[in-house]
């Protein structure tokens, strides 16, 4: 969604509802897939000294709890903010993307067997691109 004709919106939510059909576990929730996650991001293009294709860009991801696979380890929500910074002219195009930019320590999954991983620390991504 634009707000304006340098400055956009995106935003996205989805409930899933999972369940073991046979076995063991049956009636359990599936491993590691979350009931709730959303996400938003909004990224601004400006110009700076008269110089446009300038952008800027920050947003939030909410990855809820899961579980395990039998309904008994439940790996807790987390809420992860990001950024980006770019320029581009022409054919070509430079940017900056932060994930994780507080450096949160969380876990991605943990399954029934016992075992638990840890997510994504910050990462720091820079791309130079030349599109012909």
């Amino acid at each position: 969604m634009a707000l304006n004709p340098g400055w956009n919106v995106l935003a996205s939510y989805a409930y899933t509802d999972t369940e073991v059909k046979e076995g063991a576990n049956e009636g359990a929730r599936l491993a590691s897939i979350p009931e709730h996650t959303a996400s938003a991001w909004s990224q601004h293009d400006f110009a700076i000294a008269g110089i446009p294709g300038f952008r800027a860009g920050a947003g939030v991801r909410y990855v809820g709890s899961s579980w395990d696979g039998a309904d008994e380890l439940k790996t807790p929500a987390v809420t992860l903010f990001d950024a980006m910074i770019g320029y581009g002219r022409g054919n070509w195009d430079l940017s900056l993307n932060v994930n994780n930019i507080e450096n949160e320590t969380y876990f991605s999954t943990c399954l029934a067997r016992g075992d638990c991983f840890v997510g994504t620390k910050r990462t720091v991504i820079g791309s130079v691109t030349y599109k012909f």
